[in-house]
């Protein structure tokens, strides 16, 4: 994947998102990392990303609320959701441009969704 492309990942485990920092800048893109959706807000008004990667559910701003709100004031930048919520198809129906993956979630589909997000071809797990 391009070095170009820069992501955003949200999630309030500290461990989760360090894996995937890790597993991003691993295959060349710029990572920025947000424990919750309104420290992501933050960044995403003074930052553009390429695609961001969430968890649904955190506190103060989860996953629902944080795309609710790029959506109202940052557009539509792709967003993969990755949860363990069986109900997450029922509560993001009324967005576009989201991709939603269930835990536990092989990294090849993580690099698939990340690739289709970012209209590339998938870089091959490592």
């Amino acid at each position: 994947m391009p070095e170009s492309k820069h992501v955003l990942v949200v999630d309030d485990e500290p461990q989760v998102v360090f894996a995937f920092r890790l597993f991003f800048e691993s295959r060349g893109l710029r990572v920025s990392t947000a424990s919750d959706g309104d420290e992501a807000l933050h960044q995403l008004a003074v930052t553009s990303f390429d695609a961001v990667v969430t968890d649904l559910h955190m506190p103060n701003c989860g996953g629902t609320e944080l795309i609710a709100e790029m959506r109202r004031h940052t557009g539509e930048p792709p967003v993969i959701v990755i949860t363990s919520d069986d109900d997450a198809e029922r509560l993001l129906t009324r967005f576009d441009n989201i991709q939603i993956l269930h835990k536990p979630v092989h990294a090849d589909k993580i690099l698939k969704a990340l690739s289709l997000a970012l209209r590339c071809p998938p870089a091959t797990p490592q």
